[in-house]
Formats: structure tokens, C-alpha cells, sequence
């Protein structure tokens, strides 16, 4: 069993199964060493199912080729699907283009659902990452808002990714 801290109010527990009653969640697990099972009463505490999903994210720290969102450090590159985090998958610019650095409808329709109101870009340390112009097309066509920061300056503006936005942020250049 592994028991993960998210904040005060959020936890994780892992290979166990939990049942909820008014303000109560029941964990029932089991002890790794005789199979026994025992219960952990958790009260007034939002218990987690789908861990790397969040109400909002918030871009804590950024260092060249690491950030750290609610608490995770990550050190690949992101997308952030209307409050789910996942890895980049960077082959799509880089078949395309032969670099990361460029983002294309194709990707765009990776990350946009149909929740997304606003696309996010953290365009690297040095802002190289850029749209093409038929991925600014694709959100403009879909009415999606478009905000492009260096990935550094999603920290010192202090911007907020919530459930309706999408973003990728690139981690390097």
C-alpha cells in the first residue's frame, strides 16, 4: 500500500478499495505481510481516484528543464488536457517539422476537447516554441482563447490552468 500527501486536504492510496458515507471515506486495504484487512476512516478529506487529474493546476516552480505543478516535478515535456496531465507526445512536431519547437493543428487536436475554452503555452525558457498558422487557425475556428507565455513567466504571472483549458508546455529552450 502506498499513502501519498497531496495537501491538507488531499491524499492518495493506492491498491485499496474506498467507500464513502456523509463525510467519511472507509479505505479498505489489506497488510502486506499476513492479508489481513483493516480500515482507515478518513473524515472531511476529497479523496482522489484518477491521480495526475486536478480542479486547477498550479505552475509552481520552473527551472530550465523542470516544473513543478501542485506539489510534482516533471521533467518532460507536458500537455494538460482540461485538468489531466500527461507526457508530450513530441513526435508529432518533430516528424513534421524535425523539432519540438513548432506546434501544429495535429497536436492542438491532441489536447482540445470539447470542455476546452483556452490552449495554454509555455513556449520554453527562451520562447521558441511557435504556432503554425494553421494550428492559431484551428483555435480561432473553434473559438478557443490562445495565451502563449515564455514557461518561466506561467510561474511569475502566476496563471492558473482549470478544467476548461488545455495547455503544452515545453520545458527546454
Amino acid at each position: 500500500m502506498s499513502i501519498y500527501l497531496i495537501d491538507s486536504s488531499h491524499i492518495i492510496i493506492t491498491d485499496s478499495h474506498i467507500r464513502r458515507e456523509k463525510n467519511e471515506s472507509y479505505i479498505y486495504t489489506f497488510n502486506e505481510n499476513f492479508l489481513e484487512p483493516y480500515v482507515i476512516v478518513i473524515k472531511n478529506c476529497k479523496i482522489r481516484e484518477n491521480i495526475g487529474r486536478y480542479e486547477t493546476m498550479k505552475i509552481e516552480e520552473y527551472t530550465f528543464g523542470t516544473i513543478q505543478i501542485n506539489g510534482n516535478v516533471y521533467s518532460k515535456d507536458l500537455w494538460l488536457i482540461n485538468g489531466k496531465i500527461d507526457k508530450r507526445d513530441k513526435s508529432i512536431a518533430k516528424s513534421k517539422f524535425g523539432t519540438s519547437h513548432k506546434i501544429c493543428a495535429k497536436e492542438l487536436k491532441k489536447i482540445v476537447t470539447k470542455k476546452t475554452k483556452r490552449v495554454i503555452i509555455g513556449s520554453g525558457a527562451s520562447g521558441l516554441v511557435t504556432l503554425t498558422e494553421k494550428a492559431s487557425k484551428f483555435l480561432a475556428d473553434e473559438d478557443i482563447k490562445l495565451e502563449v507565455y515564455k514557461t518561466g513567466d506561467l510561474v511569475l504571472k502566476k496563471i492558473e490552468i482549470g478544467e476548461n483549458d488545455s495547455a503544452i508546455i515545453h520545458l527546454t529552450c
